[in-house]
This record gives structure tokens, C-alpha cells and sequence, in this order.
């Protein structure tokens, strides 16, 4: 049990007393860096920097800043992300709005994009046409769009309510111009030898192993996010047939994969055609993308 109770009997609290009651309150429900995300959360909550809470520990909340903070601790009690309580998320350069409609963008996702701008920096492709198949939040698609000023993005997602908060988030950065939206099941209806570029975040986690996910993961994000089917493959192998018929000569497929799923992926895009195949690591070392060249 908490040294300091997450509802107090007293009127108020300090930032430090608050600070670690949640802090403690992270630690039980397993968060992810309990310390750094209560620091987050009191930053938000208090509107003091995060690396300054320390020099203002005593400052006792406000009566508003009290309500919130009840709130915030309710939250964090029932193992909901950091991102969703704060109600965004850090993504490349960009600020994203993040709630449950979908999947908290995360680093692995960020390594695919780099990837992706390093083998594009020498590129003199005018006005790249790219698609981003599973769009969610729209991170992919909007970070291409800030980065690449002159490409014909398209973000494509099956989920309305998803596609609903890539728009928010293209309202939010300036890029709505910049991107074209589509309700769609993958790359069903994109004509034939139309793109350049065709990238995907899609789900692959297999059904049997989603009771192993986190509560933070299993309980709060949209299952339809993650949960791909018995193999977790099964969205992976159809893109791939379809991005052979989408892509130009020459357009290339990058793809986000469980870090078991790359010899098979590999395997997949070879069997198909595709050349320049190659599955690269994430930033811990694990298979986390594979890419092809349409021929």
C-alpha cells in the first residue's frame, strides 16, 4: 500500500507527496519507468518542467490541480497508458493526439521511418507517391508528409474512428492539405502500378499470444490493432500480394513485423518476386522490418 494514499484525506497535497503517490501507484500496476511517467504526469498536472519538480516539491497543489490529480491517479490505478491519460504521444519530431481509437505510435515504428529516410536521402524521385496502409493515429503518413514536402501521401485504415483522430492530428500540425484519407481494407481499390512507396504498421501479434501482452497493452489499446489472427502473419502475407500490383517497377515495400516473423516475411517477398529483400533490427537488436524493391 502507498505511503501516501491516492485519495487523501487532507484538502491538498504537494508536488512531491503527490509525485510519490503516483510514482508508487506506477510501480504496483507495472508501468514502464513508474519513476519518468509520474514525472510526466505531474508536469502535466502541474505545469511545472518535469526536471524542476524537485525545487518545487512543497508547492501544494491547487483545488482544481487536486480534482485532476484524483482523476490522473484513478487512471493510472486501472494500468492505463501514459499516453492516454496525458492525451498525446511524442512521435519523430511531431506531437500526436492519442487516445483509444488507436495504437500508441512507440520507437520500433520511429526506427522504420528512419530507415526509410536514410535509403531515400539520395533519391532524385520527384513527388513520390506514397501510401501508408493502417494509418492509426496517422503517424506514419504525417511524418512522411512533414518530411518529404513534395510527396503525394495517402493513408489508408479500416477503422473509421481511427482515420477520425489522423485527421485531428493532420488539423493539429498543419498537413491536412498535405494528405488524402481512404476507408479501406489494405490496398483494395488503389489502382495498379500507382505508387512508389508503400508502407505498413499493421497488425502481428498471433491471437494465442495476446493474454501475454501487458495490461497497459491488453486492456486499454484496440485489440483490433494488434491482434492479426492465429499466425499473426495472415495481414502481412495479404499486403504483400497486393503492394505487387500497387507498387511501379522500381517501388519499394517497407513493412513493421514481429521480431519472430522476419525469415518468413523474407521468405514471403523473395517467393513473390520483390528484390533488394532485406529485414532489419530495432533498436534492441530484435527482426523489426522487412523491405523489398518491385522489380
Amino acid at each position: 500500500m502507498s505511503s501516501v494514499s491516492l485519495y487523501p484525506d487532507q484538502q491538498t497535497l504537494t508536488i512531491g507527496a503527490a509525485l510519490t503517490a503516483l510514482t508508487e501507484s506506477l510501480e504496483r500496476v507495472g508501468a514502464e519507468s513508474p519513476a519518468v511517467s509520474a514525472e510526466w504526469l505531474m508536469e502535466d498536472l502541474s505545469g511545472v518542467p518535469r526536471l524542476a519538480l524537485a525545487d518545487h516539491a512543497d508547492q501544494m497543489l491547487s483545488t482544481a490541480q487536486m480534482a485532476r490529480y484524483r482523476a490522473i491517479a484513478d487512471r493510472v490505478e486501472r494500468a492505463e497508458p501514459l499516453q492516454y491519460i496525458l492525451g498525446h504521444a511524442a512521435f519523430m519530431d511531431l506531437e500526436l493526439a492519442c487516445d483509444r481509437r488507436a495504437l500508441i505510435p512507440r520507437p520500433e515504428t520511429e526506427t522504420l521511418l528512419a530507415t526509410i529516410f536514410a535509403d531515400y536521402s539520395t533519391t532524385d524521385q520527384a513527388r513520390p507517391v506514397v501510401i501508408d496502409v493502417g494509418t492509426g493515429s496517422g503517424c506514419i503518413a504525417l511524418a512522411i508528409a512533414a518530411e518529404w514536402r513534395d510527396a503525394q501521401v495517402t493513408a489508408i485504415d479500416l477503422h473509421q474512428e481511427a482515420l477520425a483522430l489522423a485527421k485531428e492530428n493532420a488539423v493539429r500540425l498543419n498537413l491536412s492539405d498535405r494528405i488524402t484519407w481512404q476507408q479501406g481494407d489494405l490496398l483494395e481499390g488503389v489502382p495498379p502500378a500507382s505508387a512508389d512507396l508503400v508502407i505498413a504498421n499493421l497488425p502481428y501479434i498471433a491471437t494465442p499470444d495476446w493474454l501475454n501482452l501487458s495490461s497497459e497493452v491488453r486492456l486499454h489499446e484496440p485489440r483490433s490493432a494488434l491482434d492479426a489472427g492465429p499466425m499473426g502473419t495472415e495481414l502481412l502475407y495479404r499486403l504483400i500480394d497486393q503492394a505487387l500490383t500497387v507498387l511501379r517497377s522500381g517501388g519499394r515495400i517497407y513493412l513493421e513485423i514481429g521480431s519472430d516473423q522476419g525469415a518468413a516475411m523474407k521468405e514471403a517477398m523473395l517467393s513473390k518476386g520483390f528484390a533488394d529483400v532485406a529485414v532489419k533490427p530495432d533498436l534492441v537488436g530484435r527482426d523489426r522490418m522487412v523491405k523489398g524493391t518491385r522489380r
